[in-house]
């Protein structure tokens, strides 16, 4: 199988990787899939903690657009903010976009909130809402806005703590006191299934913490309630959902 290179660490992770990659490619098991990617991992040695995400094959996919992923969440992991952990980018003889990485043990707020994964037994709300506005006001630190924390781009751990992912539209900051609109300083691009083309992203982002976090919230309480045994009532004495 013959590769190009387009990004990796210094890691000992990330040389087994580059020098066994056909390994995996026999043993993959998809384990979930998004717009843009689908992603696989494998239970074998050496690679339990290791997770690969292939790009959809789309008309106009951009390399460098998932190399300015991969090094915006270097810096972040290297800031020690809770990311997973970037090892390898590389691109095969047909073109197809491969980015291996941290496998992250848990699930995101979106999979909670649809009912297909539960809460981990020792799950805190408040707790772990607080660590989240940490790990954003860290990222916020370091430089970076994410702009797009989704129910789908943050994963509660098995220990019940979070995780950041998907820094796709993640953009520099200024000024790290400014997180407005004014802060931005990089157009990023998006795929329009529709126009079958990359389209700049325009409009408005959601604030990372005034904002996304509080909807976030909303998505969890339910589960929240429904794992802790609590269900609250409205004026009418009627269980809400």
């Amino acid at each position: 199988m013959k590769i190009d290179i387009l990004r990796e660490n210094i890691s000992e992770q990330s040389r087994f990787l580059k020098n066994n990659i056909e390994l995996f490619f026999d043993k993959l098991d998809k384990i979930g899939e998004g717009g843009n990617a689908t992603v696989s991992a494998w239970e074998g040695k050496n690679s339990a903690n290791v997770c690969l995400k292939k790009i959809k094959e789309l008309p106009v996919l951009k390399g460098n657009d998932l190399e300015r992923e991969f090094d915006v969440q270097s810096q972040l992991f290297d800031a020690d903010i809770k990311v997973p952990e970037p090892f390898l980018i590389f691109n095969d003889e047909k073109g197809n976009l491969y980015y291996f990485m941290e496998r992250i043990r848990g699930a995101s707020i979106l999979e909670i909130g649809q009912g297909t994964k539960e809460l981990p037994a020792n799950f805190e709300i408040e707790s772990f809402f607080q660590e989240l506005e940490n790990e954003v006001k860290k990222m916020h630190k370091a430089g970076f806005i994410h702009r797009d924390l989704r129910a789908g781009n943050v994963m509660i751990l098995e220990n019940g703590k979070p995780c950041l992912i998907d820094f796709g539209t993640a953009a520099k900051i200024g000024n790290v006191e400014d997180i407005g609109m004014s802060a931005y300083e990089e157009s990023v691009w998006i795929y329009d299934p529709i126009k079958k083309d990359y389209v700049p992203k325009t409009g408005y982002f959601l604030e990372d913490i005034k904002e996304s976090l509080p909807l976030l919230r909303e998505t969890l309480k339910p589960k929240y309630w429904q794992m802790k045994g609590y269900f609250p009532t409205d004026q009418f004495g009627q269980r809400r959902s």
